[in-house]
């Protein structure tokens, strides 16, 4: 799944400066407030207590034994939807539509045009991406468009690939 915001409902919100006392006081029953305290003082004893958000979709696929992995933010080559909807609006793009009804039909016109073979392509795209994304010992850069980035920011953006490259294998096995 990617990692749009409306993806990511949060259940257990934790409060910020903008919340107010009652909002602060209420998520943290267990912490005696003065009532002097500033909300910055009241954010300073809370911030250690936070919790990881916990994310509705993520609750419900756990519900019915699935795990959601996010993808990188704009990286749209690792989700096979995405590429399915690319092809469908390039071939659209070939032969505009006239008006609305036209716009419509040709959209599902394309859908059905989408073979087995298409599918299985797309599937299969990030292990290719996930490849060109690894780390060139040597030269010290990406062997794609990442290249000069710093290590720590390099990590944070391949480490979400080879997860998701790993998990496709272990589902494939």
């Amino acid at each position: 799944m990617d990692g749009a915001s409306y993806h990511k409902n949060i259940i257990n919100k934790n409060p910020t400066m903008d919340s107010n006392r009652a909002e602060m006081h209420a998520g943290y029953r267990r912490v005696c407030f003065s009532v002097k305290e500033t909300k910055s003082d009241l954010m300073l004893r809370i911030t250690p207590l936070k919790e990881n958000p916990k994310y509705q979709a993520q609750m419900i696929a756990s519900l019915h034994g699935h795990f959601l992995l996010y993808t990188p933010p704009y990286h749209p080559e690792l989700q096979p939807v995405e590429l399915i909807w690319s092809m469908v609006k390039g071939r659209i793009a070939r032969d505009p539509p006239k008006n609305g009804n036209d716009a419509v039909e040709k959209v599902l016109d394309q859908l059905g045009e989408i073979t087995r073979q298409n599918w299985i392509d797309v599937y299969r795209h990030p292990f290719k991406v996930t490849r060109i994304c690894m780390y060139n010992e040597h030269e010290k850069t990406l062997k794609s468009s990442l290249c000069g980035l710093k290590i720590s920011r390099l990590l944070k953006l391949i480490l979400p690939c080879l997860i998701y490259h790993n998990l496709l294998q272990f589902i494939m096995m």
